[in-house]
């Protein structure tokens, strides 16, 4: 028997219900997966457990009927791509379904020796008369990258008369909370952005300190980005740490990101900026209280980095992409923002700035003077 004969016969016995008398197409490493009224695909390797499935199913109270089938030869001679439809009855509850179903086969020696369905779309008609249609759709390549998110926004401007139409799944849920961290972060980061600058001002009385803290917050938080999209989505560096190249960032890690760092960041910079400002107060020389500041606190802030640094890392050498992308994006970013922008650039900042680093204007003297340290 050819190739295409082989699985128009299998066709046929699916639709006569002569189970039995399929079994002379399979091999013993055969890998097929048959839902039937079953809620999920069950997956079955090797000739007794698939005779044994056969044997069951025909006891159910399933009857299955082929309405139509095209088989299609492929480049290869031994694959062969089977479409077809088929109707079924679970006569127990009455539920009615039909199924469209694409099979993959290939065959030597007049047997199946792999066999994969995949099956398009269900439709349901529940016992209460209601009619409701499941339509499985397998994009192409990544479930999460640019085609598939386009493809399910695209799906869902799609109106059909008479009916409720709901995309679900992976792709659908990436989409979903992608509208929902646009939606979000951008109020998110404008309140922290807007709560910090204040209570920065009101602590250090200082319009220019709360504004350079700000900026200097959201350069390692754009570090944390860049660094991320530069390994993991460019695939620079990927292999050298062992990390997979991907297609996109996790939906979550950015927003995990601008918290975490955001946080350890203004932590350090408030610890390093009351001992400048106590300095400060005391002896009136911005230049030796900054030296004295940067001094003082470089080695506890360096310290305390390598702490979170190494749990984060204990992260970045896992197996799943998420974890990568989250451990090592707060690794490495807190490694620079305890060195290169906490210990360099805030330091060479307040220094060139001079005395405008304790600017308040006139109109803001009202605010209370606290001391981040206590009382004097």
């Amino acid at each position: 028997m050819s190739p295409r004969e082989v699985v128009e016969a299998l066709m046929r016995g699916i639709s006569d219900g002569r189970w039995e008398e399929l079994d002379g197409f399979y091999a013993d490493a055969a890998v097929v997966e048959y839902p039937f009224a079953l809620p999920t695909p069950l997956r079955l390797a090797g000739r007794e457990e698939i005779r044994r499935y056969f044997a069951a199913a025909a006891r159910l109270p399933l009857r299955l009927h082929v309405r139509d089938m095209v088989v299609h030869e492929t480049a290869d001679p031994e694959v062969v791509v089977a479409e077809w439809d088929y109707d079924g009855l679970v006569a127990t509850t009455g539920r009615s379904f039909q199924v469209s179903n694409i099979q993959v086969s290939t065959v030597r020696d007049g047997k199946i020796v792999a066999s994969r369905d995949y099956h398009n779309h269900v439709v349901l008609a529940d016992v209460a008369g209601r009619l409701a249609a499941v339509i499985e759709a397998l994009p192409t390549g990544d479930s999460r990258d640019a085609r598939a998110l386009a493809g399910v926004r695209e799906l869902r401007q799609e109106q059909i008369p008479g009916a409720r139409v709901l995309v679900t799944g992976e792709t659908a849920e990436s989409v979903d909370y992608f509208a929902l961290t646009d939606r979000w972060l951008p109020i998110l980061i404008t309140f922290v952005l807007t709560l910090s600058f204040i209570l920065l001002t009101v602590a250090f009385r200082s319009i220019v300190v709360a504004g350079t803290a700000i900026l200097l917050n959201l350069l390692s938080v754009s570090a944390a980005y860049g660094i991320l999209i530069l390994v993991f989505e460019k695939g620079f560096g990927n292999e050298l740490f062992g990390f997979q190249q991907v297609d996109f960032l996790e939906a979550w890690v950015p927003l995990f990101l601008f918290a975490v760092l955001f946080g350890l960041s203004m932590d350090y910079h408030v610890f390093l900026v009351s001992r400048i400002r106590e300095r400060y107060l005391r002896f009136g020389d911005n230049d030796s209280a900054v030296a004295h500041g940067i001094g003082s606190t470089a080695r506890l802030i360096t310290g305390a980095a390598l702490i979170i640094i190494a749990v984060f890392s204990g992260f970045a050498v896992g197996d799943l992409v998420m974890f990568q992308q989250m451990g090592f994006g707060v690794a490495v970013s807190l490694l620079i923002d305890a060195t290169l922008i906490r210990c360099v650039l805030l330091p060479a900042a307040m220094k060139l700035l001079g005395e405008w680093n304790w600017y308040l204007p006139t109109w803001l003297e009202w605010l209370p003077d606290f001391h981040v340290e206590g009382a004097r």
